[in-house]
């Protein structure tokens, strides 16, 4: 699928999202074995839970304004969800929203001898981000550089 049509398709997407009081946190168009999905992935602005009822809410609006006029050729399944409790962190703006939030940050060069922290998110700057971790009982920080992040989520800790 082109940049262009996921364009298209997010900005169809807005007013729904607003009216629902969400934001969109990712947008796939994917094929599984010979299916297609079109996979919306919601987000609250105040970082409370998705439920399902809210879920089944949105999709009902989307695959009306999609039935409406559909930019995507063919059959697909329409999924819309949660990105859930341990979700990717790719932008700036997913990384600020996950301040205080426990963070796995596994890195291409080791920061502090370690490939994966985990630690609790302290800031977001514009080249790094400040990360909390703790050995034992001994608590460090490290500031890990954007371009040396291989990939990073958000954790549950227990």
């Amino acid at each position: 699928m082109s940049e262009s049509m996921l364009e298209t398709i997010k900005n169809r997407l807005q007013p729904i999202l607003e009216k629902h009081q969400v934001e969109l946190f990712d947008l796939r168009y994917e094929q599984e074995s010979n299916e297609w999905f079109l996979r919306v992935l919601i987000d609250r602005y105040d970082g409370q839970a998705i439920d399902l009822d809210l879920c089944v809410a949105v999709s009902e609006d989307v695959s009306k304004e999609l039935d409406h006029n559909d930019p995507l050729p063919g059959e697909y399944v329409l999924e819309v969800a949660s990105p859930g409790a341990e979700r990717p962190l790719e932008t700036e703006d997913q990384y600020r929203k996950a301040i205080g939030r426990d963070v796995l940050i596994i890195v291409h060069e080791p920061v502090a001898g370690y490939n994966e922290l985990v630690g609790i998110l302290l800031a977001v700057e514009s080249e790094h981000i400040v990360l909390q971790y703790k050995i034992k009982t001994r608590v460090f920080t490290v500031e890990i550089r954007y371009d040396n992040i291989a990939e990073a989520m958000t954790t549950v800790h227990i």
